[in-house]
């Protein structure tokens, strides 16, 4: 980045939803574009963060464009975006494609409750099990990717069958 003359703020996150609150602080005029180093969740952090600046949805600020580095343990959304472009999923092409300034539209799920927008979902949305084994994975960062396919083998053995109650009547 150096090489190409492109001026860089590194802020690190220390903590779980950090990167929420540092996408609420960016002022959109203030960068040419904001980059997620990691993975989906650190990005999917970023942009609930940019895109829950403001609760006027009149007076919300468009978030500067938006890119990602794969080096998280899941890359689902870089790997979608690289493929599609023809680059390895790695960070020296993510970075390389950031530079050529290539862009992607991506699809933006709202989730509201009652309402009231409570979030974004960028790449995917899950309930039941599968949202149940990505949360309980996340304990066991230690194990690599290894840990979402530990924690679904031991969800799933957990799993009990309760037949279907009756609503009553003969």
């Amino acid at each position: 980045l150096a090489q190409a003359a492109i001026e860089v703020s590194v802020v690190e996150t220390t903590h779980p939803s950090h990167a929420v609150e540092i996408g609420r602080g960016v002022e959109g005029s203030e960068y040419d574009a904001v980059v997620a180093m990691g993975g989906d969740g650190l990005f999917s952090e970023l942009c609930n963060g940019l895109l829950s600046r403001s609760n006027d949805q009149d007076a919300q600020p468009t978030p500067p464009p938006l890119g990602i580095i794969p080096v998280g343990s899941s890359n689902g959304l870089a790997a979608s975006i690289l493929k599609a472009a023809g680059e390895a999923v790695e960070p020296v092409s993510a970075t390389l494609s950031l530079l050529r300034a290539r862009t992607e539209q991506l699809d933006l799920g709202v989730v509201s409750q009652h309402g009231a927008i409570s979030g974004y979902s960028i790449l995917s949305m899950a309930v039941g099990l599968v949202a149940d084994i990505d949360i309980g994975a996340d304990a066991f960062r230690w194990l690599g990717t290894a840990r979402t396919d530990m924690v679904a083998v031991r969800d799933i053995m957990r799993l009990r069958y309760e037949p279907p109650h009756s609503q009553g009547g003969s």
